[in-house]
């Protein structure tokens, strides 16, 4: 049930700081989910106790679960514009404070992970090591978590390509010769982008793995996933947060390097030797490490 459906469910047993404290909610809700207990306690004019008491007393587990509701009730009724829009509209008069940020940064890692069950972590990771390409593929927002993917699934030896809604013609060219074991990555956190949705479709159509990368909420790219792992964007003023995401993708390729350490270390070999034969061809002076820049981005066996 929405948030909002579940306080006014509720309203008439309330106690009369309880009825504040939900006639508040239901008026600001797009302001709320961004407050900490301690300011959201000073706004209703009651205690943190009282505030804590209030959640229990509708069904939730606390402030922490509130503020993930209240988010899921503002994304799902704001537009990007809008959502912008009115995170500066509160601002006026209002200072974002760093612990503020700090806070939502911290408060959406654990909501993520949270959310994620462990056999889903290992399935995603299954699906990386039975592809022999993978396809990369992200959005507005969502690029530079391709972005960062694609440099951590190279480091470990796989072979991954980034696809871009830019170069549509090289998409279609890919999408039409890949290898039907192929595994495409999706990571889309604009949850209504049509071509998005139709790259899913036909990457399904054709047969092909699809490894979804979400933001919460109803995603077309995860509808038609094998797999999609969703995470908390929210942020303090933007509409998105990528921090969740890039944990999210640095988990996985950690996940995979501990199970693949062998294939790490030749990987490392291998390219500490080429590295060192460009360095001779380039005739770097004697003394140096050859090739220790690159050989660096390689992690190490654990």
């Amino acid at each position: 049930m929405d948030i909002v459906r579940q306080i006014q469910a509720s309203y008439d047993g309330l106690s009369r700081t309880q009825k504040r404290i939900a006639d508040y909610l239901i008026a600001n809700a797009d302001e709320a989910c961004f407050l900490s207990l301690k300011a959201f306690a000073q706004r209703v004019d009651a205690t943190e106790v009282t505030v804590i008491n209030f959640t229990h007393r509708i069904g939730l587990d606390g402030f922490t679960e509130l503020k993930k509701e209240l988010r899921g009730h503002v994304r799902s009724l704001l537009s990007p514009s809008d959502k912008l829009r009115r995170a500066f509209q509160l601002s006026e008069g209002m200072t974002v404070q760093p612990n503020d940020c700090i806070e939502n940064e911290m408060q959406i890692l654990r909501d993520t992970f949270r959310g994620i069950r462990q056999e889903d972590l290992f399935r995603a990771v299954s699906m990386l090591e039975g592809s022999p390409k993978i396809y990369v593929v992200g959005y507005d927002s969502s690029v530079p978590v391709a972005q960062f993917m694609l440099i951590r699934l190279r480091y470990l030896g796989l072979d991954a390509e980034p696809l871009s809604f830019g170069d549509y013609s090289h998409m279609m060219l890919e999408l039409s010769r890949c290898d039907p074991k192929a595994l495409f990555v999706l990571i889309s956190f604009p949850i209504h982008f049509p071509m998005m949705k139709a790259l899913a479709t036909v990457a399904r159509q054709k047969g092909l793995s699809l490894l979804a990368i979400v933001s919460e909420g109803t995603s077309e790219a995860a509808e038609v996933a094998d797999l999609a792992l969703r995470c908390d964007t929210s942020d303090v003023v933007f509409y998105n947060s990528i921090t969740s995401a890039i944990s999210l993708v640095n988990l996985l390729c950690t996940l995979f390097a501990s199970r693949h350490q062998a294939k790490l270390l030749d990987v490392r070999n291998a390219v500490q030797a080429t590295a060192q034969a460009m360095d001779q061809a380039l005739g770097r002076p004697q003394g140096l490490e050859p090739g220790r820049e690159v050989c660096e981005s390689v992690p190490l066996p654990m």
